[in-house]
C-alpha cells in the first residue's frame, strides 16, 4: 500500500511539473502506451496519443527527425540502454517548441526491445537563453576583433590562446605564429607598464599594458589589452582619457565573462533537476521511494527553478543597465547581493571565506546600479587579491576571509569591505586613489581601478574611506547619500 500511495504521489507530481513521462511501443511509429496528463502543456490530450490521432514522429520538427532516428539506431548499435537527445516538436498550436528527452530501453525476457520510456522537458526558454548567449558571444568577439585596443588571451599556464587584429598590428606577429606560445616570449615587458608597439604604417609607438581574470570559452583565462597611448602621452588631458578608456575595456571584459558565468550558473541548476528526476525514477522503479524521499527531492528540484529564474532576471537587469547610464534610486543592499552572485562562487572554490551582513533597513540611494556594482566588484577583486597573497607567505592554519556588510545612518548609506590580507604600509596609504598608482608588481595591475572607483563614488556624492594595518587588514567604507523620495505638498 506505501508504494502504491508512493507511486501515486509521484505521479501527482509529476503531472504538476514539467517533465512529461512517455512509454512508446518500440516500431517505426513509436505508439503510445502510456503518457502523462501534464502532456497538456503541448496541448494535447492523452487520448490524442493513445488514439493513434496523433503520433510521436508526426508531431517532429521534420528537420529534426533523421537525426533522431540515426542517433537511436546508433546508441542501439552500441549496446547503449538510455541516452539523451534535444530537438524540436509542433506543439496543437503549430508553434515549436525545443524539448529535452531522456530515454531507457525496456526489454522482455528474451532481452528483445518491446518499449522506451522517455522522460520529456520542455526547454524553450533555456534554449533562448542559450541562443541569446551565443548571439552575445558572437556580438562580443566581434567588438573585439574590431577594437582599435590590442587583445590577448592567455590560459592558465600564461600561453596565447587568441589575438585581436589590432593586437597583431601592434606586435608584428600573427595570431597563427604565437599561438600556444609562453606570453613572455611574444610580447617583451620592460621595467614599466610601457611597452615598444607597431602602429599603421610601421612606425613605432608607445603602448599601455594591463591584464585581468577572465573566461574564455568557460575556461579560466586571462585578458591582456594593449592600449596604444603615444598620442596621449602628450596630451594634457592624458589621466581622463586614460579613465575613460579602462572604464570601457572593463564594461566588454565585464559582459565576455557575464556570458561565460552565466551559461555555467544555469547549466547546474539544471543538471540537478535531471538527475533529481532521474534518482526517483530509480527509486521507483527498485521500490525503495518513500514519501520523504519524494518530498525532498521535490523541494530541491524547486529551488533549482527559482535559481534559475533569479539568474535570468538578474541578467536581464544588468544588461538593460548598462546601455542607461541615468541616475535613479537604487538599493545598496541589492547591489551588493547582484555583484556577489557573481562571483561568490570563484571566491568560494579559491577557499575564501565571504562572511556577509545585510542592515535589513531601507538603504536607498541615487545612482546607477551598474556603475555602483563596479565598485563593489573592484574593490572585492583587491580584497581577493590581498588575502590570496597573504596565504603564499603564512601558515597553513591562516584562513582567507573578506567581510562585506551594509549600513544606513541618519543621512547616509553604504558598505564595507574588510579583508584579513596584506595590508597596505602608513606611507602610501594616502596615495592609493592615485591614478597609476599600484602596490602589485608591474604585471597584475595599472595603478587604474581604485582611482576609477573614486570617480564613480564621488560622481554619485559619496565617499570613501580607508583603513588598514600592514600585514593585518584593510577596509574600505563606502558612504552614499541616503535617497528620500520628496513629498508633494498640498495647496
Amino acid at each position: 500500500m506505501e508504494r502504491l500511495r508512493s507511486l501515486e504521489m509521484l505521479e501527482v507530481i509529476i503531472n504538476r511539473s514539467r517533465a512529461m513521462v512517455f512509454l512508446w511501443r518500440f516500431n517505426e511509429e513509436f505508439p503510445v502506451d502510456y503518457v502523462t496528463d501534464n502532456v497538456r502543456l503541448l496541448g494535447y490530450e492523452p487520448e490524442d496519443f493513445y488514439s493513434g490521432r496523433v503520433s510521436w514522429p508526426r508531431i517532429t520538427f521534420t528537420g529534426d527527425e533523421p537525426r533522431l532516428r540515426a542517433e537511436v539506431e546508433r546508441y542501439l548499435a552500441l549496446g547503449v540502454d538510455s541516452w539523451s537527445q534535444e530537438y524540436r516538436l509542433y506543439d496543437k498550436t503549430g508553434d515549436l517548441r525545443w524539448v529535452e528527452d531522456h530515454n531507457r530501453v525496456i526489454r522482455d525476457d528474451t532481452g528483445a526491445i518491446t518499449h522506451i520510456q522517455g522522460i520529456v522537458l520542455d526547454v524553450s526558454e533555456r534554449k533562448q537563453i542559450e541562443l541569446g548567449l551565443e548571439a552575445a558571444w558572437s556580438t562580443f568577439h566581434s567588438i573585439v576583433q574590431r577594437s582599435h585596443e590590442g587583445v590577448i588571451v592567455l590560459d592558465v599556464g600564461e600561453q596565447v590562446l587568441f589575438l585581436n587584429e589590432a593586437a597583431q598590428v601592434m606586435l608584428g606577429k600573427s595570431l597563427a605564429e604565437i599561438k600556444g606560445k609562453p606570453f613572455p616570449l611574444a610580447f617583451e615587458l620592460g621595467a614599466s607598464m610601457e611597452v615598444a608597439i607597431r602602429r599603421l604604417g610601421g612606425v613605432t609607438g608607445v603602448g599601455e599594458l594591463r591584464s585581468q581574470p577572465t573566461h574564455w570559452h568557460g575556461q579560466a583565462a586571462t585578458l591582456v589589452t594593449v592600449v596604444d597611448v603615444t598620442e596621449q602621452l602628450q596630451a594634457e588631458r592624458e589621466v581622463e582619457l586614460q579613465r575613460a578608456r579602462n572604464l570601457r575595456i572593463d564594461r566588454l571584459t565585464a559582459l565576455g565573462e557575464m556570458a561565460s558565468s552565466i551559461a555555467h550558473e544555469i547549466n547546474q541548476p539544471l543538471g540537478s533537476i535531471s538527475m533529481g528526476i532521474d534518482n526517483i525514477l530509480l527509486k521507483m522503479q527498485s521500490g525503495e521511494l518513500t514519501d520523504e524521499y519524494t518530498r525532498r527531492k521535490t523541494e530541491s528540484i524547486f529551488r533549482d527553478i527559482d535559481r534559475i529564474r533569479n539568474i535570468i532576471e538578474h541578467v536581464r537587469v544588468f544588461s538593460r543597465d548598462q546601455q542607461n547610464a541615468v541616475l535613479e534610486p537604487i538599493s545598496v543592499g541589492e547591489v551588493v547581493m547582484n555583484a556577489l552572485s557573481l562571483i561568490s562562487r570563484q571566491y568560494e572554490n579559491q577557499g575564501i571565506d565571504l562572511k556577509i551582513k545585510y542592515s535589513g533597513r531601507s538603504d536607498i540611494t541615487l545612482g546607477n546600479k551598474y556603475k555602483l556594482e563596479q565598485v563593489v566588484m573592484n574593490i572585492l577583486s583587491n580584497a581577493r587579491f590581498a588575502v590570496l597573497e597573504k596565504s603564499k607567505a603564512e601558515e597553513k592554519d591562516y584562513e582567507m576571509v573578506i567581510k562585506i556588510s551594509t549600513f544606513v545612518n541618519r543621512k547616509t548609506c553604504g558598505f564595507i569591505i574588510h579583508d584579513n590580507g596584506t595590508g597596505i604600509p602608513e606611507n602610501i596609504i594616502g596615495n592609493i586613489f592615485d591614478p597609476f598608482f599600484t602596490t602589485k608588481q608591474e604585471e597584475r595591475g595599472t595603478g587604474l581601478g581604485l582611482s576609477i572607483i573614486y570617480g564613480i563614488v564621488k560622481e554619485m556624492k559619496g565617499d570613501i574611506e580607508v583603513d588598514s594595518k600592514e600585514g593585518k587588514h584593510t577596509q574600505l567604507v563606502v558612504s552614499l547619500p541616503l535617497y528620500k523620495e520628496k513629498k508633494e505638498t498640498k495647496n
